[in-house]
């Protein structure tokens, strides 16, 4: 049955709409976002970098930016573009929240200062935050009547976003809007580096998720607990029938251990992680992931390490997800497991103009792959489609100018 992409987020809330200036090749960068998004074009084209500017706004809130830039082993010089000669990264970020509307976060981020140096959160014309030349006004939500201002003095050193240093508790007293747009961006998670070495390893944290490459899957699932395993192990077990347990076990130290139990001719086999397939792994990451918590979720190249016969029961999965997620992919397979209600509001195809900036455009917008998407399924569309020919058409659409 097709799932509609308008299916309410789990959180309350999502984020619909981001403008970039200057971050690598986002550069006057606009892009939308549905419930499930998918981000499909060449290599190179800028999928990866839309993904690490939306996890780069999640370091913001958790202010913790440089170690996020060591972690990727790049350094303050590597954000901003090499394309202009400007250093400030400025950037718009849209918010749908129920029953509140849309909320809007502004900022400029000075890489030399690895902070923000100007932010705005507002709700149309109702500014709620504001933050410049070290001071911050707050806005207070009374009675539903023009909210009074109160200003601090901000003398304290951070990195990333002021909100970062600002408590849930205060957040929550001055407009609940603050408070779900900073946990949102701390449950946005980006799992664009998993690799099955990382997924095998024994691991004691499980605080912020299963981690960048899945390093702390282990960890997070020993935390979700029985129950919640439970149930991942009912979804694998309609792919993976001979799957009988998900085991984890507490070593010394707080070091945890998976091991799978698997059952073939009546007789039951346990295997510890390093034995398992990468398949198998790479499932047992997602749905660890998404029970973790009710964030936002990044995947890049969503196909990799996959079996083509599974790829059905992922693209489901996350669909059906309350989560709302963002992947990438250059697989037709993939697309054709998408609905096409979905697909339509959901496939983003990214390309780059003749001056390498990355540009974006809702693929089935374009009115020869609608037209196609009447007879042909998503991924078919995409792999029928010559990529110089759909240049040219975006050009006559206006979203391209030809000399640019």
């Amino acid at each position: 049955m097709p799932v509609s992409n308008c299916v309410e987020v789990g959180s309350g809330i999502q984020l619909t709409k981001l403008h970039v200036e200057n971050f690598k090749s986002l550069v006057n960068f606009d892009i939308s976002f549905s419930k499930f998004s998918c981000l499909i074009g060449l290599n190179g084209s800028g999928k990866t970098t839309v993904l690490q500017f939306i996890d780069f706004l999640s370091q913001l809130s958790k202010g913790d930016t440089l170690d996020w830039l060591k972690t990727r082993q790049w350094s303050s010089s590597d954000l901003h573009s090499k394309l202009t000669s400007q250093r400030l990264i400025k950037f718009s970020a849209t918010f749908l929240l129920d029953e509140i509307g849309q909320v809007i976060w502004e900022a400029t981020f000075n890489p030399d200062l690895s902070r923000c140096t100007y932010e705005r959160i507002s709700i149309d014309k109702l500014i709620l935050m504001l933050a410049e030349e070290k001071k911050l006004s707050l806005h207070k939500n009374v009675d539903n009547s023009v909210p009074p201002i109160q200003n601090y003095p901000i003398i304290f050193d951070y990195q990333g976003s002021v909100i970062s240093q600002l408590g849930h508790d205060l957040l929550g007293n001055f407009h609940p809007a603050l408070l779900k747009v900073k946990e949102f961006l701390l449950k946005t998670h980006s799992l664009e580096l998993l690799s099955p070495a990382f997924l095998r390893r024994r691991s004691r944290n499980s605080e912020g998720g299963i981690g960048y490459g899945g390093e702390q899957m282990t960890a997070v699932l020993y935390g979700l607990g029985r129950s919640k395993r439970n149930e991942i192990l009912a979804k694998l077990k309609t792919v993976y029938p001979y799957l009988q347990e998900i085991d984890v076990s507490q070593l010394q130290a707080g070091w945890k251990k998976l091991s799978v139990v698997e059952e073939y001719s009546s007789k039951k086999y346990s295997f510890e992680s390093k034995h398992v397939n990468d398949g198998l792994l790479r499932l047992l990451a997602v749905f660890a992931q998404l029970k973790y918590d009710d964030g936002f979720v990044l995947f890049d190249e969503i196909e990799n390490g996959i079996n083509p016969e599974l790829i059905e029961f992922v693209i489901d999965l996350l669909v059906e997800s309350p989560h709302q997620v963002l992947a990438s992919t250059h697989s037709p397979i993939v697309l054709n497991y998408i609905e096409d209600n979905v697909a339509i509001e959901g496939l983003i195809y990214i390309y780059k103009g003749q001056n390498g900036f990355t540009r974006s455009i809702p693929f089935f917008s374009i009115p020869s792959m609608n037209e196609k998407l009447s007879v042909m399924g998503p991924g078919d569309v995409y792999q029928d489609t010559s990529l110089v020919e759909l240049q040219e058409e975006i050009i006559s659409l206006g979203y391209l100018e030809p000399h640019q």
